[in-house]
């Protein structure tokens, strides 16, 4: 082969998959040079990640690749989405209000592929979703998705998901101020701890939810 008729070669799914997979991890603990929680130079990695998997899914022409693409697309745009949301409260973590803007979109995007995809993770892709409009402020359409998560994770069998669902729409009442909203919210982590698995650390997200959104 000669350098006149060398073509650069596109990643591969399984590299872009690797790329989206170390972004996340620099961004959650740091290197030598960026610092853990760089949120603006993770964003950088991650957006340059789900555009060329996105690109390379239009452009392929193998149903298999196509479908593997995508799926590093929408799972790099919930990581996006969650990484760019407020509710966390992880020490030394911020998202200003353009980048939560930007995380928004990515969930929405994240929801869009795993539709048309007909993927299981339906339910996590609302979450997301619910998650950042109640980040926005917009109560009731943050308790139309959970309630749409929760409706997706039954269908799925993913009772756990079902229950922490619930939980973030009591949390979503309590900020609203309904009576009995703060029972609800207790209930329904006592369901997720006596669960066992994820339950235990579903029900630890909602605190830090509310101190934020609630301040």
């Amino acid at each position: 082969m000669t350098l006149e008729s060398c073509d650069v070669p596109g990643l591969t799914v399984t590299e872009l998959g690797r790329a989206n997979y170390i972004a996340s991890q620099v961004f959650h603990h740091g290197t030598g040079t960026v610092p853990k929680h760089d949120l603006a130079s993770y964003l950088l990695v991650a957006r340059a990640v789900y555009q060329a998997a996105m690109s390379a899914a239009e452009q392929s022409t193998d149903a298999e690749d196509r479908a593997g693409y995508s799926k590093v697309a929408y799972m790099t745009a919930y990581n996006i989405a969650a990484n760019c949301w407020p509710g966390w409260s992880e020490e030394g973590a911020s998202v200003t209000d353009e980048q939560r803007e930007l995380g928004a979109c990515f969930a929405r995007a994240h929801l869009k592929i795993v539709s048309r995809l007909d993927v299981s993770a339906e339910a996590n892709a609302y979450w997301i979703n619910a998650a950042h409009e109640l980040a926005a402020g917009n109560h009731e359409a943050a308790r139309r998705m959970f309630s749409t998560c929760a409706d997706r994770a039954a269908r799925e069998g993913a009772r756990d998901v079902e229950e922490m669902a619930g939980g973030w729409i009591a949390v979503v009442k309590v900020l609203q101020g309904i009576e009995g909203a703060e029972d609800e919210l207790k209930a329904s982590k006592r369901r997720l701890v006596e669960m066992g698995g994820d339950g235990p650390f579903y029900a630890e997200q909602y605190g830090p939810a509310l101190v934020v959104f609630g301040s």
